[in-house]
């Protein structure tokens, strides 16, 4: 099925141990910004502490704790891997939860 796209959501930069990884992941994630700017005009960031805080309450909760909230949320019977696509879907959800709330 074709979706219109009418929000982009992104989570924040984070702090790789390594220098060159930091660089790498910056410069990869100043070409997607730019993208989307270029093509949506705008889009949502969201650090990882308040995508945890939207799903469990917990902002020092663990990735496995958040693909679960993620999980349950969305009534998702089957294991979710890697934890990136609970990471992504995590995201959007934060997203839809804050737009719900601006909405009210």
């Amino acid at each position: 099925k074709n979706h219109k796209i009418d929000e982009v959501a992104i989570e924040d930069i984070f702090y790789a141990h390594n220098p060159k990884t930091t660089i790498k992941l910056a410069q990869f994630r100043g070409a997607i910004m730019l993208m989307l700017l270029q093509q949506f005009g705008q889009f949502n960031e969201y650090t990882a502490l308040q995508v945890k805080k939207a799903l469990t309450g917990n902002g020092k909760a663990t990735k496995e704790q958040v693909a679960y909230m993620a999980k349950m949320l969305l009534n998702i019977k089957k294991e979710i891997k890697p934890l990136d696509i609970t990471d992504a879907i995590a995201v959007a959800i934060t997203h839809s939860q804050r737009v719900r709330l601006k909405l009210q």
